[in-house]
């Protein structure tokens, strides 16, 4: 009798055994499914990018261009998502959710192609909009912030704005002599009403140059000065931020897309974190 319990209690410690190496090989194998898209490839300062951000730059990199996927290219793309991010959060610009649903509803009315953009939705699914919101609206949104605020803030193009005020100053003596970077322009037909309304009203501004229009007769005259190039500026203030790219195979898969452009490997090969 002693026996026969004593292989019960053997038999029920096995079935336990066997239980508990059941469940933890569960548990763990739906961890790993569960995490394998939250997997950090890359990152740029605080901000990361995961397996699955990526696969979804990778879906819509392959709508817009018709194309074979390119997954080095996708990443390429993120990071400087994540570039311009970093710097407009460091000029104060955070959009908010109501600005990101504004923009939503801005390129939903205004796109020029309704299929691609339903093709775009449907790769986050109707469930998943707060993805959508994030990863594919939010960064259209930072960029066209963080270029309004870089070309119409004029602490970026003061010198520009001092010269063409100079210039101004000469003008109203009679002096036609051109300093600089100023350059005068005939308006063309299409563009006399913009320069007609400008008459007389000192410096004006659009978002490329800053300008003020003169009459000779029926001639509209236009002096114009070109504020800083906006691509300089972002590479300048993109070379503080620090590239980490986890992953060996991307890093080669990068290092191999960008040999070609000297911003790009100066960036990601000689800026990054070894």
């Amino acid at each position: 009798m002693k026996n026969i319990i004593q292989k019960m209690i053997n038999n029920y410690n096995q079935n336990i055994k066997f239980t508990l190496l059941y469940m933890i090989s569960l548990l763990y194998t739906i961890c790993a499914l569960s995490c394998s898209g939250r997997e950090t490839i890359a990152s740029v300062k605080n901000i990361e990018i995961s397996n699955q951000i990526l696969k979804y730059q990778v879906e819509i990199d392959k709508i817009y261009s018709d194309g074979k996927p390119d997954s080095a290219a996708a990443l390429i793309q993120l990071l400087e998502n994540c570039l311009y991010e970093q710097i407009a959060e460091s000029y104060g610009i955070v959009p908010q959710l109501p600005q990101i649903n504004k923009e939503a509803n801005r390129i939903s009315t205004q796109t020029k192609d309704v299929q691609k953009l339903a093709r775009i939705k449907q790769i986050f699914h109707t469930k998943h909009n707060e993805e959508y919101l994030k990863y594919f609206v939010k960064p259209i949104l930072v960029r066209k912030l963080l270029q309004d605020k870089y070309f119409y803030d004029v602490a970026f193009h003061r010198e520009q704005l001092n010269l063409l005020q100079k210039t101004m100053e000469k003008q109203n003596r009679g002096n036609n002599e051109l300093d600089g970077l100023v350059i005068t322009i005939v308006s063309k037909e299409s563009e006399r009403a913009k320069y007609q309304n400008a008459i007389g009203k000192g410096i004006l501004e659009d978002k490329y140059s800053y300008y003020f229009v003169t009459t000779f007769g029926d001639i509209l005259k236009t002096y114009l000065v070109r504020k800083n190039e906006f691509t300089d500026w972002f590479e300048k203030e993109a070379s503080k931020y620090t590239i980490e790219i986890n992953d060996k195979n991307f890093k080669q898969k990068v290092t191999k897309r960008i040999k070609d452009s000297e911003y790009w490997a100066n960036l990601i090969v000689n800026n990054q974190r070894n």
